[in-house]
């Protein structure tokens, strides 16, 4: 149980380095240029990604009620 633990860091920890590996030497500009371009895309589109994270907590909120009244309704019977 443990040994499968460590090999899945492991394997974590090495994915993460490959992929930063590969991101920093396919990266499209530098990073001061794509901070800039990533400051202005949040700007023109962060109220669209708070909106829809919002609308995400109130759905997840109503499956966890509908879910715990459920449970409860069963627990009663």
């Amino acid at each position: 149980m443990i040994r499968r633990l460590i090999t899945l860091i492991c394997v974590a920890i090495l994915s993460g380095l490959a992929g930063t590996v590969v991101g920093v030497l396919i990266a499209p500009a530098p990073g001061r240029e794509t901070r800039a371009q990533m400051s202005v895309f949040a700007e023109r589109h962060g109220h669209i990604v708070t909106e829809t994270v919002e609308q995400g907590r109130d759905l997840v909120g109503a499956v966890v009620e509908f879910f715990a009244t459920r449970l409860t309704s069963s627990e009663d019977a």
